[in-house]
């Protein structure tokens, strides 16, 4: 599943949260893995060996199924000779370059385009938050305020909210991690950050993202604010399968129970599968109030519907135009390039293989169709689910494998209607002659051809798709 099967339906509980007078958004650590960062587990896994209290991460991973980590992580703390520099040790690996994910610059991107009617804070120690806030900023402004405290500064410069504290490469402030961490700050009689929601609640609705919700401190706070429709605005909270580790089936069992948990202590749940879809999301809430909005299906369905209508004139064209980039890639990387492929979407959450660099195809009922998705078993629908460029060995097992391919890079293409926020809505492969770790090994010297040809692409496709709509 990706970003570009949302439909009205399931963005319909935003569209009241668009219209309130504020939004806060509360990322959680699904914004931040994607960055390289780790997942709750990881972090507490890291922490149990770096302070010797388990041998190795896998006795840790096994004592982490059946024990509450924040118990746990006393022990770590216990046996820590200095706990900051252990908590920034597993927060960032060495030689670890964590830059802002899909999620980060999404919510930058919605508070920069109305600072005034929205808030930002989140549960994770990092400051990519700051980071994607920094660069969608002019150069000439002074910064972002991060706030840890109940006296936020006075300023005019963003604030990002930590509610959990903050722990960087040369800070460490008010990091909530442990047991004792939780049970002094739920003693509180007056926590800044239970302040916090109750202030985000009172003045409009609020949503949580990329967060299993397993802080013990989020979870009662938000019971009490919210429990029995005693909440004046809306609390939204993203279900995203991604963080649940759930397969595609598995999730359509559970999907009507997790709503129903949520629902059942105030909060309206939002289910969808992977964090591309919730930056998506994010990108959306501003036109949901449109009179001309258009879903991502239903813009995914235009180009589909264009694409369909110009089938044998777009076949020889983008026909031409692969060989011509199958020719500079093979040239960029000095090895053989077996083949160049086009991939559209197509409304219902399928990736179709539109055009080859060596043939021409009769009809759309002819197309090879693959799945979609972060955990897709296709490469291209791996690229389109995640947003990001992937390059993998093939499996010996794949469908229709060439033996000449022993790899592919899947490149996704942007495109946009002018009107609404762009999506990845189709994906660029070439299979290569040589394993994926050849080409890993020095990815600076085709990757900016790779990045020309997706701009080029995306810009042939957007123009071919929208260009007589918006006539």
């Amino acid at each position: 599943m990706t970003a570009v099967e949302l439909t009205r339906e399931s963005l319909r509980p935003l569209a009241e949260a668009s219209r309130e007078r504020n939004l806060t958004v509360v990322l959680g650590a699904g914004a931040s893995v994607p960055s390289g960062l780790p997942d709750w587990n990881s972090f507490v896994a890291r922490l149990l060996v770096d302070a010797e209290v388990v041998p190795d991460a896998n006795l840790a991973n096994k004592l982490l199924k059946h024990n509450d980590p924040h118990i746990l992580l006393e022990a770590a703390r216990d046996g820590a000779a200095d706990w900051e520099q252990a908590l920034t040790r597993a927060l960032y690996p060495p030689e670890s370059f964590p830059t802002p994910s899909a999620l980060h610059i999404s919510a930058a991107g919605h508070y920069l385009a109305d600072p005034k009617r929205t808030t930002l804070a989140t549960l994770n120690y990092d400051v990519l938050l700051e980071h994607a806030l920094v660069s969608g900023m002019p150069d000439d402004t002074s910064g972002v305020a991060i706030v840890t405290g109940e006296n936020a500064p006075r300023s005019d410069d963003p604030q990002v909210f930590h509610l959990h504290g903050v722990i960087t490469d040369s800070l460490v402030r008010d990091a909530i991690v442990s047991f004792d961490d939780y049970a002094r700050l739920v003693a509180e009689p007056s926590p800044w950050q239970r302040g916090f929601l109750e202030d985000a609640l009172s003045r409009g609705a609020l949503t949580l993202m990329g967060t299993s919700y397993r802080d013990p401190d989020i979870r009662q706070w938000l019971h009490t604010l919210c429990g029995s429709g005693s909440s004046p605005h809306p609390a939204i909270v993203l279900v995203v399968r991604e963080s649940l580790g759930l397969s595609h089936e598995e999730f359509l069992h559970a999907e009507a129970t997790l709503r129903r948990v949520w629902e059942s202590i105030g909060l309206t749940a939002l289910t969808t599968h992977s964090f591309v879809d919730a930056a998506q999301i994010l990108r959306e809430l501003s036109f949901l109030d449109s009179a001309d909005y258009a879903s991502p299906d239903e813009r995914v369905g235009r180009a589909w519907s264009e694409h369909a209508r110009r089938f044998a004139a777009l076949q020889r064209e983008y026909s031409d135009a692969l060989a011509g980039d199958r020719d500079t890639m093979r040239v960029t990387l000095g090895t053989g390039v077996p083949q160049a492929t086009l991939w559209l979407a197509r409304p219902g959450g399928r990736l179709a293989r539109w055009a080859s660099h060596d043939r021409y195809y009769r009809s759309p009922r002819e197309l090879l169709h693959a799945p979609t998705g972060h955990d897709s078993s296709w490469l291209a629908g791996k690229a389109l689910g995640t947003e990001r460029q992937v390059l993998d060995d093939i499996s010996p097992k794949a469908p229709a494998r060439d033996a000449r391919r022993r790899s592919v890079l899947a490149i996704p293409l942007i495109l946009g209607d002018g009107v609404h926020p762009e999506f990845a809505g189709a994906v660029l492969t070439f299979g290569l002659e040589r394993p994926a770790e050849h080409y890993a090994r020095d990815q600076s010297r085709w990757a900016g051809v790779a990045d020309k040809l997706a701009k080029d692409w995306g810009r042939r496709l957007s123009a071919n798709a929208f260009d007589r709509i918006r006539e």
